[in-house]
């Protein structure tokens, strides 16, 4: 065997028990160590000059590789491990500063405390991102408590414009011995695509339920409550969002593009208000580029903004860019969608008074 070819060989071990090396296994890792550079010291004695025939050089090779051989059997490898810090969705392994996701920790059952290998295994050829596989090398010796309470299949209720989570199963959540109501954050009612009857597991604080994370939307049919009243006077009904569009739905938006700014928390109902009374609906946070809001102001008939959740870095250019292009705008103080409803019809029918 070429000295240098052992060399790198041995190098490549020496790396993997360093990475491998842990505040439990220190002593094992520098006898292994130690064990390594021994080898590699005898090893640099060996003349690479040295004109050997091939018997001479076969008896020198033969011990080498037997030595390096009973070595790497007898110090079989590590595989790297880090500590897992559970957070309300999913955990993070600080020592390669790397997120492990909600899905993963539920597939493998990762606790607080469990040690993790992590194998890089090439990148998507979709969006550049390496696939990672995760692995429970040792499950934590004992519990470990820490600041994060899970409550398993929530139903969602609508209440004055917010998701709220009052149960947990058939019981009460409760803070401090008394009945609490949890608000589903926005960035989560965007991602998870919620609304009034899903099913969710969800994470807070022990310490502050007011912080919390949604962790799972349990894919269960549940029907759900009507949101939007009838108004006394239009003919209209909203039906559930599952059935569709009535024929005593009221055409008062027919033709028309209503572009509304903000409002997340209502966003899927202001499309199933607009939709179902013939409109075209568009929305935007507010927080985009300017470019991208005035694109839609031009493309609109009439523009709403919810000023209760809209920023004025949005509301300001939006005002404005309405004004350049003649576009009918309202801000308004309600965000429920029948408000906004009976703002855009308002707003039609003082241009058709005109």
């Amino acid at each position: 065997m070429d000295k240098q070819s052992i060399l790198k060989t041995a190098k490549s071990e020496m790396q993997m028990v360093v990475e491998g090396m842990n505040l439990e296994n220190i002593s094992e890792s520098k006898s292994k160590l130690e064990h390594y550079l021994s080898f590699i010291e005898h090893l640099s004695y060996l003349n690479d000059d040295q004109k050997l025939n091939n018997k001479e050089e076969s008896q020198l090779e033969d011990p080498v590789s037997e030595t390096f051989k009973q070595l790497t059997e007898k110090q079989p490898e590590l595989s790297p491990s880090y500590f897992f810090h559970r957070k309300l969705r999913g955990g993070f392994l600080e020592e390669i500063a790397t997120v492990v996701p909600e899905g993963i920790v539920r597939q493998l059952g990762i606790e607080h405390g469990d040690y993790i290998s992590v194998n890089f295994k090439g990148k998507h050829v979709n969006n550049g991102k390496p696939k990672i596989e995760f692995k429970i090398i040792e499950k934590r010796n004992e519990i470990v408590e820490i600041d994060r309470q899970e409550y398993k299949c929530c139903i969602l209720k609508n209440r004055d414009g917010m998701l709220l989570a009052e149960k947990t199963g058939n019981s009460t959540i409760r803070f401090n011995e008394a009945p609490y109501s949890i608000v589903i954050r926005d960035t989560d009612i965007e991602e998870f695509g919620l609304k009034g009857g899903d099913v969710v597991d969800i994470a807070c604080k022990k310490t502050d339920p007011s912080y919390n994370r949604v962790t799972y939307k349990h894919h269960i049919h549940t029907p759900l409550p009507q949101t939007i009243e009838r108004r006394k006077s239009h003919s209209y009904k909203i039906k559930n969002p599952q059935e569709s569009v009535s024929k005593d739905t009221n055409n008062s938006l027919m033709g028309l593009t209503i572009f509304v700014v903000g409002g997340l928390s209502q966003k899927d109902n202001y499309k199933k208000v607009i939709e179902n009374n013939g409109g075209v609906f568009m929305w935007l946070d507010g927080k985009e580029k300017k470019t991208r809001i005035r694109s839609r102001v031009k493309k609109a008939d009439i523009v709403l903004w919810i000023s209760e959740e809209m920023s004025h870095q949005g509301m300001y250019p939006t005002k404005e860019y309405c004004k350049d292009y003649g576009v009918q705008f309202k801000a308004m103080e309600s965000k429920g969608a029948s408000s906004l409803l009976r703002q855009a019809e308002e707003l039609i029918n003082y241009n058709n008074t005109k």
